[in-house]
């Protein structure tokens, strides 16, 4: 258990650095989209898939993106890195991870942005009753710090001491825009059943949630879904049906063993 820290902060450095350190590098314009999804089982284990998208300008001006990013912390703590791909459109990388029960995904969601990165307070609870799973999911993302989101002080020493390897102030004079512009952030969850959840954009079991680097007040997320299994009611019918025979099979069989004393009783 003692390894845990030294996993996260691996883990979000190498992220991070995939998710700034490299459009930094291109000392001009990009955009970069990310996308956090997490796909629940019916027996709470899942999926954490991180999908970051540098656009064609980013790729037209570092041949090597697609090549270039270090995976062997992310190998090294369980994710699986499949090959980036470059469509013409930019360039796409992609991190998975597995988790076995629910109890482990706050961990895994830790381990994208650090043990004090923007997603907090991370719940995910399953309860049953007769025939019924509930599945709730709360917590909050909280980017109000903007870029340092993105940083930390490991990064930072090995950008010489400066967040982003420059002065922030300088890089985006030279980019032209802000960098909480040019960064965007979702979040997607999809829960057995049907989902409810705090957010707009909801279809069939997966609700979305879509944040802006900087925002100042920190987004709550919640969403639930319910679903229903036909096995313990199909028992429950054939559980009743069995009683009602049995029930049937008592009475017949009272009333045939009375008969014979109501015949003695008649007869002359």
């Amino acid at each position: 258990m003692s390894a845990a820290p030294t996993t996260v902060s691996a883990v979000s450095a190498a992220v991070r650095a995939l998710l700034f350190v490299v459009c930094v590098s291109l000392l001009a314009a990009c955009q970069v989209d990310t996308k956090v999804a997490v796909s629940v089982n019916e027996d709470g284990s899942g999926l954490v898939g991180v999908t970051v998208h540098f656009d064609a300008d980013a790729a037209r001006r570092v041949p090597d993106l697609v090549s270039g990013l270090r995976t062997a912390d992310l190998l090294a703590a369980g994710w699986q890195v499949p090959p980036s791909t470059n469509d013409g459109q930019g360039v796409t990388y992609v991190a998975i991870k597995a988790f076995r029960s629910a109890d482990e995904l706050a961990a895994v969601l830790a381990e994208i942005t650090g043990p004090n990165g923007y997603f907090r307070e991370v719940r995910l609870e399953r309860t049953h009753s007769f025939a019924r799973t509930t599945w709730n999911f709360t917590g909050t993302a909280d980017l109000a710090a903007g870029t340092a989101v993105f940083t930390d002080a490991q990064v930072t020493s090995l950008l010489g001491g400066q967040p982003f390897g420059r002065e922030q102030a300088a890089l985006e004079k030279e980019l032209g825009a802000p960098l909480t512009s040019l960064v965007s952030g979702e979040l997607s969850l999809t829960l057995p059943g049907a989902v409810t959840a705090n957010t707009p954009t909801v279809s069939g079991r997966t609700a979305t949630w879509v944040f802006k680097v900087g925002d100042p007040a920190p987004h709550t997320l919640a969403a639930s879904s319910l679903t229903t299994s036909l096995v313990p009611k199909v028992w429950a019918v054939v559980a009743g049906a069995a009683a009602f025979v049995l029930i049937v099979v008592i009475v017949v069989g009272s009333l045939r063993r009375r008969r014979p004393i109501l015949r003695a009783v008649e007869s002359p």
